[in-house]
């Protein structure tokens, strides 16, 4: 199996938690995907943007949160942190963070139905 994230910094937040629990050895040998190049270097999408949001929307899929943004995630992420007891808070980002790999999914099932990549 592979790891997907989207993003050029998507591979930051895995490689720290591999150092801070100390499982090199566990991800040494599973491949991580960065989605959004394979994607920019794969197909034009009509969107004005190459986010995530815009490309999973134009191919079908439907956020939980109509007004999701990274922007709002971001939010919410700081006011649990400063208040643990936000379980409104937390809620919301585990439902974005939920949303997010859906959307991953929903991208590479389509680039693979469109024939624009095969499954190894």
């Amino acid at each position: 199996f592979e790891i997907y994230y989207w993003g050029s910094d998507g591979e930051t937040p895995i490689t720290k938690l591999i150092q801070r629990y100390h499982s090199e050895n566990i991800i040494h040998d599973i491949p991580m995907v960065n989605l959004q190049s394979l994607v920019n270097n794969t197909v034009a999408f009509p969107t004005y943007r190459d986010r995530l949001i815009l490309i999973a929307e134009w191919i079908g899929f439907e956020w939980s949160d109509a007004e999701a943004e990274w922007g709002k995630g971001v939010m919410m992420y700081t006011k649990y942190i400063q208040n643990t007891a936000r379980q409104d808070c937390l809620d919301y980002i585990i439902m974005y963070n939920k949303d997010n790999c859906l959307a991953m999914a929903v991208i590479l099932d389509w680039l693979i139905a469109q024939g624009h990549l095969r499954r190894a």
